[in-house]
This record gives C-alpha cells, sequence and structure tokens, in this order.
C-alpha cells in the first residue's frame, strides 16, 4: 500500500509570507497551523491560510548537491 504524500504552500493573511511543508497527513497539519499548536516560524508569522497543495503517493529523497 503507498502512502500519500502532500506539499503544502501557506501564507499569512496578507500574503507577505510564504511556508513550504511536507506531511502525510494534510487534515492534521493544516489544522495545527491554523489553531497554533506548533510554535514556530508558522505561529510567530500568523501563517494560516492554505495557498497550494500537491499530492504524491510516491516520495523520493535526493541528496542535496554539494557546493
Amino acid at each position: 500500500m503507498d502512502k500519500q504524500f502532500y506539499v503544502y504552500i501557506m501564507s499569512n493573511i496578507n500574503n507577505t509570507v510564504l511556508y513550504i511543508g511536507m506531511t502525510n497527513n494534510i487534515i492534521r497539519r493544516v489544522y495545527e497551523h491554523k489553531n497554533h499548536l506548533v510554535k514556530g516560524f508558522t505561529d510567530k508569522y500568523n501563517v494560516t491560510k492554505l495557498v497550494t497543495l500537491l499530492s504524491n503517493s510516491t516520495f523520493t529523497y535526493s541528496e542535496p548537491i554539494p557546493s
């Protein structure tokens, strides 16, 4: 059984801050952002609006390109 993964972009009400995240449970994750349940960047900058959502059943990890 493949697991579903989501890449999402959220913003604050004024669209001046963007946050890009990845999760396997988008409903839970958006709820956490909107209710400020996880302290950090999105809580500090009041990022609560879901802007874009992409879903995929496969996840591929690649090593960063050395600089």
